[in-house]
């Protein structure tokens, strides 16, 4: 459920994920926007992104590193895209790889990833649930 978290808001918008993952805006309506995302004339701190103004597109150029697992991204993202356009997987990746946040790293393996990022030292916290 986490790998929404690393996409713009147009593909959140396109495929409702505020609504698919219960994720509301602060009306309480289901969210068209990733709210993970820094969002322009956004009121708040940090451009109307979640826990106090903290959003992956500042965290990233601060220094920190996102990683996300392939193998999700191919099984939720990728898939959702294949099946609302109706293309094959190949041009799905492609449409949504241009949607992923800039400077977050894909990993062939998330579990993998993370084993060997807190090898380097590395804290893991689990993005949902």
């Amino acid at each position: 459920e986490a790998i929404p978290m690393i996409m713009n808001h147009a593909f959140w918008e396109r495929h409702e994920i505020g609504a698919d993952l219960k994720v509301d805006d602060p009306s309480g309506s289901p969210a068209k926007y990733n709210p993970y995302l820094a969002r322009e004339g956004a009121a708040g701190e940090g451009g109307g992104g979640r826990r106090g103004g903290g959003t992956i597109d500042s965290f990233i150029p601060a220094g920190g590193i996102v990683l996300a697992c392939n193998y999700a991204f191919g099984r939720s993202v990728v898939g959702k895209e294949a099946r609302k356009a109706g293309i094959d997987q190949a041009a799905a990746r492609t449409t949504v790889l241009a949607q992923v946040i800039p400077g977050v790293i894909i990993q062939p393996s998330g579990f993998f990833a993370v084993i060997e990022a807190q090898r380097s030292g590395c804290h893991f916290f689990p993005a949902a649930g």
